[in-house]
């Protein structure tokens, strides 16, 4: 639709779970559930349909879906969020699974993996077996 010959890289909408923290509330099975701040409906972006929309869109390099936590040093708070991010990363790369060959799914690490390393090796293990990662919130994009 956009007639781009380019290869196009969507967003999953993890950063608007961050940047409208006010209107969201985080389920870990449901997914972000958005409030609209015009009429109070509700809008549900789990993992699975953030791809579908990234599919739809014929982006090139799609991104997982990710809870980006506000910054902070506590570890259970981290550690929650690094839960549910590992896991709507594994929901993500699941519905990616039917892929044509010339598309590629990255995971995000938005900080909670680099500011802790080892935090959690089972996130570490499962963002490197994607096509490539986001890292620090955007900041750099390094090919697995």
């Amino acid at each position: 639709f956009m007639n781009c010959k380019l290869p196009i890289l969507t967003d999953s909408g993890g950063f608007q779970i961050m940047s409208l923290s006010k209107l969201v509330k985080i389920d870990q099975k449901k997914g972000a559930i958005f409030n609209s701040h015009v009429d109070g409906k509700k809008f549900v972006l789990s993992p699975e349909k953030s791809i579908k929309i990234q599919k739809d869109l014929n982006s090139d390099i799609m991104m997982v879906l990710d809870e980006c936590p506000t910054l902070t040093n506590d570890k259970k708070k981290l550690s929650q969020s690094l839960k549910i991010s590992t896991d709507w990363a594994l929901r993500s790369k699941n519905e990616f699974s039917d892929n044509p060959s010339n598309e590629m799914v990255f995971a995000t690490s938005s900080g909670t993996v680099s500011r802790f390393p080892g935090f959690n090796c089972k996130a570490n293990s499962i963002i490197f077996s994607f096509s490539g990662i986001l890292r620090n919130a955007g900041v750099s994009v390094t090919p697995a």
